[in-house]
């Protein structure tokens, strides 16, 4: 009598394991690269935006501007300004990279 698998389907029962395991942590790597790209997306895209509000709004005259102030030529003033004069008056944010 036959008793159990034959060998052929004890092979083929490994390679499909073998597959599925292959499988199975070749999606778990691209998940979590994906999630690590994502996140680096998103902080840069967050920088250039800080990048952006920094660099229409006039920091001497936000300075001078206290909490009453809404609404007033000053504020607009504020947003409206021109180009920074000199180079001390930029600022560059750049984001943190973390590893994951």
């Amino acid at each position: 009598m036959k008793s159990g698998r034959s060998l052929s389907t004890k092979i083929i029962l490994m390679v499909e394991a073998i597959l599925l395991l292959s499988g199975a942590i070749f999606c778990g790597i691209s998940i979590s690269r994906s999630q690590a790209g994502i996140r680096r997306a998103i902080r840069q895209r967050m920088a250039d935006i800080a990048n952006c509000a920094a660099g229409s709004v006039n920091g001497n005259i936000l300075k001078s501007l206290k909490s009453g102030d809404e609404g007033l030529r000053a504020v607009r003033n504020a947003v409206e300004a021109p180009e920074p004069e000199t180079e001390q008056d930029v600022f560059e944010f750049e984001p943190e990279e973390t590893e994951q």
